[in-house]
């Protein structure tokens, strides 16, 4: 996994913050069986599988609106993760930690009030970065 997201943080294209790719493979870690997605923490990519997302993974009909759905919810939170957010507390939040698709589906797809403030700075402070460094 390390070295996809790797591969991707050289494609970002010029004037984007981040890349997320978008596969079919199902996807794991060394510490997990399987994972919707991963991110480079505080870095600048992203990869989601849609592979457990599909509903006629689970033996359910296919569903094109219910799979869209929790691909967007699965990027908002892998994109949580490149902008230096870490899992939350709250369940209907984005950054809510997702060990099912169950819990995908209880989600909002937004980010709660907390992480929206902790996004906010941090968009803030990389904006204020940028401003420092075009006026160098």
């Amino acid at each position: 996994m390390s070295s996809i997201l790797a591969r991707l943080s050289q494609t970002v294209p010029p004037g984007a913050a981040k890349v997320i790719a978008v596969t079919d493979v199902d996807l794991c870690t060394p510490v997990l069986s399987f994972v919707f997605g991963a991110a480079v923490l505080d870095g600048s990519a992203a990869v989601v599988s849609i592979c457990r997302l599909r509903p006629e993974f689970h033996g359910m009909a296919p569903d094109e609106a219910l799979l869209t759905t929790r691909l967007y919810k699965e990027c908002m939170h892998e994109l949580g993760h490149c902008f230096g957010l870490y899992h939350c507390d709250e369940p209907g939040c984005a950054m809510f930690f997702s060990s099912s698709v169950l819990i995908i589906d209880f989600k909002d797809g937004g980010f709660c009030p907390g992480c929206s403030g902790l996004l906010n700075e941090k968009m803030r402070k990389e904006q204020d970065e940028e401003r420092e460094d075009t006026d160098r």
